[in-house]
């Protein structure tokens, strides 16, 4: 392992470790623009330059004044810096989204898409092809044309793809994605990368090759790889053979599915991306086998900075590869003028050169994990230096004393890696691996020696393909033996445990700890301590910052989504306690695919408000995604076949099953969440259950407040029928009724209701005209404001304790607030 030491190292003094790091401006100037870029507020509040300011005035206040105004100034530049960037960057987005919703007039429409494939297809799953088209994107949709300054993503059917270079022309179903980067919907990875829609294909219309370079090398390599790996599997037909695909190319497609979640939980899936893990063995070898050859120091950058550029080319050139190459290229150069490597300073030029370049890298999982690991692995080295002074005292005599140290100090450094990802992987994941720090010490350096015996062996097969047979036949064995190993670890009761929506505290003051810890502990010398200060408080702030989404002030009392779930119901209730509640499940996995979103693991109880599919089709799902306590009904549901599925996986689930009635009431969460069934009754479930004048009516109230009429699909009969029984059916939101069909959400419901804001949940193009004209008519009349999941998205409604409210969507600029006079 490459170990980077300070540039100059100074002997131990005051009882100060060896190695132990001091302040460096470039630290400094990296953790300014982190903070800038993540405390870039919304285009209507410019706070930035008072931001920069409070950093600068901070400086100052810690140390010699000339000192610290050099140093405040380099803070407050390269906080404005990250914070503008990101303002550009942000414009650039709104800009995106306003082309797209000029050709667009729902959510959904068919469009020709034309621009270059940036990357080589990937195949999908379900057995399309992933296509990148790279900005702008031509988009033309009846008869107006527009130039996207984003990339767009297009899924082609099982047909020959596009090749990286072409000039392709897709004709599907655009869909446009949420606004936000950082919220927790199914599109967050999709828009952390810079998409703001995707095209459903239905057709490549043409296809032609253009002079573009980089996606050229590219898809050279996928050919490389798709060459390589067959010729593995020709040699280890086995799953021994797919598990060295995935070592060795990321290509988990092959992977038996036990066993790739068992290097989920067992926190080992890291290794099956082309990754600076694997780009640090590549380049370690390549350096070693060019000394081996007896290169001097320039000849040796020379030939290793070109290849190195040429293996990122060809992998593709991600954060990961490019941090790691980066460095690489550092320490190369660094062996060459005969000068120590400063690790924080040069893992700090290489995040500032990245994220400058492309500034929209910084909200993607791969940019923030590979940095994380990567500042937690170099900050962590004087702690290492210190477990090896203190523990090798009293056993550096006896036998296997080198192997025991270096063995604590690698569980030491995966488990700081692991602590310190662990709010990360929490928020895109919503679970950590507890067993991550033993399996990567036990693991990581058998693996990491396959890896390389299979990159030798395939280098022997390109030069004489009969080589490569006996050593990659020699790997069957290991490669067993390490999945054997892995199941056994994944399957440990402890291996893997959910995050909770909060992650506590202690884990980001630990990473504090592992920043700004090696400048707390003591100072290398008594005029370096207002630095040494400086150096803690900037590490602190970074670690606030980095963490803010998950260190978030308590939940509203009640938070109401109403899903995105195409032509169909699915309403998610969420209590200040932060425990959920489903109406409805819609089509389908669309509605599991937001819970496992949004980390629902535990639903207090599931209504069901009547047998449509659109209703009910998502139920199994749901049931299949998370633990369902309780699964309510109105009684007497219809017997289609998609509730006979349902019925069936009832019978092998925990979950009870119960029947409401008109006069019901249930409570749940704290502060306490009243539902209310106001409909149906007896008359109408005999009348007969497949109406849907016979579904479920629910009124949702929060600390004795109205908060939400939920209305299924339910109708003008119905509605009359509730007002008649002199329901108070008083609310400030309203779903509409039926998805907005005209034969529902009346006059007299609305007078009654008194509804702020009218929810209409449809999907976009569908075939019956939801929502109606007489319905958004009807509810501009009552003074009331229409939004759509078919073109705003999910809804979501935060309730106060006061009965304010706010309302906003996923693809809606913009939120409508309520805040009552609480004087």
């Amino acid at each position: 392992m490459l170990r980077m030491e300070p540039a100059a190292p100074q002997a131990p003094t005051g009882g100060s470790p060896r190695g132990w790091p001091v302040a460096r401006p470039m630290a400094h100037a990296a953790a300014a623009y982190l903070c800038g870029a993540l405390a870039w507020p919304p285009p209507a509040s410019h706070w930035e330059p008072v931001f920069a300011l409070a950093l600068g005035a901070l400086a100052a206040a810690l140390g010699p004044w000339r000192r610290a105004a050099r140093l405040a100034l380099l803070l407050a530049g390269f906080a404005a810096l990250g914070s503008a960037q990101q303002g550009r960057l942000a414009e650039r987005e709104a800009l995106a989204f306003a082309s797209l919703e000029s050709v667009m007039d729902t959510a959904e429409v068919l469009a020709e898409a034309e621009g270059v494939v940036a990357r080589p297809p990937a195949r999908t799953a379900t057995g399309s092809w992933r296509v990148e088209l790279a900005a702008p994107v031509r988009l033309a949709s009846a008869g107006r044309t527009v130039e996207l300054p984003a990339p767009m993503l297009a899924y082609l059917p099982d047909e020959t793809p596009p090749r990286a270079g072409d000039r392709a022309r897709i004709l599907g179903a655009v869909r446009e994605l949420t606004h936000s980067r950082s919220e927790r919907t199914p599109d967050r990875g999709f828009r952390a990368h810079g998409f703001v829609a995707i095209l459903n294909g239905k057709a490549l219309l043409a296809s032609e090759p253009t002079g573009a370079l980089l996606p050229r090398l590219w898809q050279l390599a996928e050919d490389a790889a798709r060459a390589t790996g067959d010729a593995t599997l020709a040699s280890l037909p086995g799953p021994e053979g797919r598990l060295l695909n995935a070592l060795l190319l990321g290509d988990t497609a092959g992977l038996e599915p036990p066993l790739y979640e068992a290097f989920e939980r067992s926190g080992l899936v890291h290794i099956f991306s082309v990754s600076g893990f694997h780009t640090m063995l590549v380049g370690m070898v390549t350096l070693w086998f060019l000394r081996w050859l007896g290169f001097g120091a320039w000849p040796r950058v020379a030939v290793f900075v070109p290849s190195l550029a040429w293996f990122v080319v060809m992998t593709g050139a991600e954060p990961p590869v490019l941090r790691s190459a980066l460095l690489l290229a550092v320490f190369a150069l660094s062996e060459a003028w005969e000068r120590p490597v400063d690790g924080p300073s040069a893992l700090s030029c290489v995040f500032l050169a990245l994220a400058m370049q492309a500034p929209g890298a910084i909200h993607t999982l791969e940019f923030q994990l590979t940095f994380l690991c990567a500042a937690v692995l170099v900050l962590s080295t004087p702690w290492t230096i210190r477990i090896e002074e203190v523990a090798g005292r009293p056993i550096r005599y006896y036998p296997g004393s080198d192997f025991a140290i270096a063995a604590l100090k690698a569980l030491f450094v995966t488990t700081a890696i692991q602590l310190g990802a662990a709010p990360l992987l929490a928020d895109w994941f919503g679970q950590v691996s507890l067993a991550a720090p033993l399996a990567n010490a036990l693991l990581l350096a058998p693996l990491s020696f396959l890896v390389l015996a299979g990159f030798v062996a395939h280098l022997l097969g390109a030069v004489l393909p009969e080589l490569a047979v006996m050593p990659l036949s020699a790997l069957e064995l290991p490669l067993a033996l390490c999945a054997d190993l892995v199941r056994g670890l994944g399957a440990l009761p402890w291996a893997s445990a959910p995050a909770p929506a909060l992650p506590g505290p202690a884990l980001a003051a630990w990473l504090g700890l592992v920043l700004a810890g090696p400048w707390t502990w003591r100072w290398p010398t008594p005029e370096r301590a207002p630095l040494g200060r400086l150096a803690a408080t900037a590490g602190l702030l970074a670690t606030v910052f980095l963490w803010a989404p998950l260190l978030r002030g308590p939940l509203p009392p009640l938070t109401v989504w109403f899903l995105d779930v195409g032509q169909g119901d699915a309403i998610l209730l969420r209590t200040g306690d932060g425990r959920f509640a489903l109406v409805d499940a819609g089509r389908e996995g669309q509605a599991a695919r937001w819970l496992e979103a949004l980390r629902v693991r535990r639903l207090d109880w599931m209504a069901l408000t009547h047998a449509d599919a659109d209703h009910i089709g998502g139920a199994v799902a749901v049931l299949d995604a998370a633990e369902v306590a309780a699964v309510l009904d109105a009684g007497g549901m219809a017997e289609t076949a998609v509730f006979g599925e349902l019925r069936a996986r009832l019978l092998h689930a925990d979950a009870i099953a119960s029947s409401l009635a008109r006069g019901d009431r249930f409570r749940f969460g704290h502060p306490p969440v009243e539902v209310e069934v106001l409909h149906p009754t007896e008359r109408f479930l005999a009348e007969g259950s497949a109406r849907n004048d016979a579904s479920l009516v629910l009124r949702v109230s929060v600390a004795g407040r109205a908060a939400a009429l939920l209305t299924g699909d339910a109708e003008l009969e119905a509605e009359a029928d509730i007002l008649a029984a002199g329901a108070d059916v008083a609310a400030p939101i309203l779903k509409a009724g039926h998805h907005g069909a005209r034969a529902a959400t009346g006059d007299a419901l609305l007078a009654a209701a008194r509804p702020a804001v009218v929810v209409a949940s449809a999907g976009a193009g569908n075939n019956f005209g939801h929502p109606s004209p007489e319905v958004l008519a009807r509810a501009s009349a009552a003074g009331a404001e229409v939004w759509r999941t078919d073109r705003d998205g999910a809804v979501r409604v935060e309730f106060d304790a006061l009965s304010g409210w706010r309302v906003s969507a996923t693809r809606r600029g913009g939120a409508r607030s309520h805040a009552p006079n609480r004087e």
